[in-house]
């Protein structure tokens, strides 16, 4: 099934998203046709049969490849993502699925992160309502990709804010198509008005405050072991 998941679904999904398609959508069908074709072959008597794990998302594989292009869909440009090395400088060209990951530049071999761009999906984001509680670590947004949350923690930091970064990052190769996202900034909740206006005023320095419930910025968060 890993195989097939790298042969097909992981191509079927970024190619569908490079059309204006559904990926998560066209991904599923995929990965659900390969489950079939295994249960077919596995309790269907029928010579040769267990070829459709193969052949069904082959064909869907075909389809999505074939199909036109939505109006405004980015194409091929999608496929990739070129940015200037921040170690040599040089231009460099990795694969979609190896977006917020950390790799090595092909050029001068020192490990980099693999950026988003202008056809990145958009961070999807937890509504900043305040968690009904009085003490302890909530969290504050959640990310489907590092580095936004990494970031994040970094501006909270330099505002005095405690911050901290957790994440559920297996390292595989399929994308991330969960309905929840798998990377958190976690914050102490009575400082939850002070981190909320460090976003609103998008990083710039918040003014010198009496608040006996701010904590220093290397303190740990009440409530996380």
């Amino acid at each position: 099934m890993i195989l097939i998941g790298v042969l097909f679904v992981v191509p079927i999904y970024y190619i569908a998203r490079s059309k204006g398609y559904n990926g998560g959508l066209w991904g599923t069908v995929a990965a659900v046709l390969a489950l079939s074709g295994m249960w077919a072959g596995a309790w269907v008597p029928v010579p040769g049969i267990g070829i459709l794990e193969i052949l069904l998302p082959a064909a869907t594989l075909g389809l999505i490849w074939i199909m036109a292009p939505k109006p405004g869909a980015p194409g091929k440009a999608y496929l990739k993502i070129t940015f200037p090395c921040s170690e040599c400088g040089k231009s460099v060209t990795f694969k979609r699925e190896q977006e917020g990951r950390a790799q090595l530049c092909p050029e001068c071999g020192e490990l980099i992160s693999v950026p988003m761009d202008e056809h990145s999906p958009s961070p999807t984001r937890d509504t900043r309502e305040k968690p009904p509680r009085t003490d302890g670590a909530v969290c504050l947004e959640s990310f489907g990709l590092p580095d936004p949350a990494i970031q994040l923690v970094a501006l909270l930091k330099a505002n005095g804010i405690n911050a901290l970064f957790e994440g559920d990052d297996a390292g595989g190769t399929l994308p991330n198509v969960a309905v929840t996202t798998g990377y958190r900034v976690m914050i102490d909740v009575r400082q939850w008005e002070a981190a909320v206006a460090v976003m609103e005023n998008q990083g710039e320095p918040l003014p010198d405050e009496d608040d006996e419930q701010v904590q220093p910025p290397d303190a740990e968060i009440p409530g996380r072991e």
